[in-house]
């Protein structure tokens, strides 16, 4: 992305009221995984790491029980929560529509972008995205709100 881009996203998402606030502080969750157990009602169909990508990423795809309704979950491993905040600007990048916006009446993460359909925030070093896989309707924010809870427990069992 070139540098006015990224400067022109900044500044519509609103970048300084936001960056460098992380209630992680320097602490930092590496190697991110799922066990299967995370989210309750849905069962862990593949899960795929990517330790060469930048930032590394750990994608997941969760089926809830016997439906066709299939959500897909990254989770990027940044070096820090400033790096995991700029991360997200490229992150807002990948979005075409100009719908996504932040969300300040969700209760997850640091920082929280997203609509009906995706979720986008930071939590400490790690950037998460959540988004339907099918067409039948999920509603993710249940699900972000249960990774940022899991990612917090990591957090500050250090």
């Amino acid at each position: 992305m070139q540098a006015s881009d990224r400067d022109a996203l900044k500044e519509r998402h609103h970048f300084r009221e936001w960056a460098g606030q992380s209630a992680a502080g320097d602490r930092a969750v590496r190697n991110f995984t799922f066990t299967g157990n995370e989210l309750p009602g849905f069962r862990l169909d593949r899960v795929d790491r990517r330790e060469a990508a930048q930032p590394p990423r750990l994608t997941a795809f969760w089926r809830r029980g016997e439906t066709q309704a299939v959500v897909r979950v990254d989770v990027f491993d940044c070096a820090s929560s400033d790096a995991a905040h700029e991360y997200l600007i490229d992150a807002l990048n990948e979005f075409e529509s100009a719908g996504i916006g932040r969300r300040t009446d969700m209760n997850f993460g640091d920082v929280a972008f997203g609509t009906d359909s995706v979720a986008l925030f930071a939590r400490g070093n790690l950037v998460v995205l959540v988004r339907k896989a099918t067409p039948q309707p999920e509603p993710v924010t249940p699900i972000a709100q249960a990774i940022d809870t899991i990612i917090l427990g990591r957090l500050r069992a250090g």
